[in-house]
């Protein structure tokens, strides 16, 4: 079954986490969804591979430069902790070059 919604260019290294239940969350980079750079999004599951959300972006921060390398933990009760590497630091509006950074999104479980 196909995970994301937006299919016009490269969707690259997805990575998957389940909680006790079956329900589970796939995250990747997608290439010129929203600008030219690589984004983070995500998906969440339930135990019957039915999407329970939208697809949502997961680097609110730092639109125009890219984020890429995502990985993704889920506890038993479906709280997820998700990092990545970004092209710049993200609360600074200055390209950062020859460096990645690393960011971290935590979410409680769904209601």
């Amino acid at each position: 079954f196909m995970i994301n919604t937006f299919t016009k260019s490269n969707q690259l290294t997805p990575k998957v986490a389940m909680d006790a239940t079956g329900n589970f969350t796939v995250i990747w980079a997608s290439f010129r969804q929203d600008s030219y750079y690589s984004h983070l999004y995500s998906q969440r599951f339930n135990a019957q591979s039915e999407p329970i959300a939208e697809e949502t972006m997961i680097n609110a921060v730092g639109k125009g430069f890219s984020h890429a390398s995502p990985a993704i933990q889920m506890t038993p009760a479906g709280e997820s902790a998700i990092t990545w590497e970004s092209d710049r630091n993200p609360g600074s509006k200055k390209r950062v070059r020859n460096r990645s950074d690393i960011s971290a999104k935590h979410y409680l479980k769904p209601e």
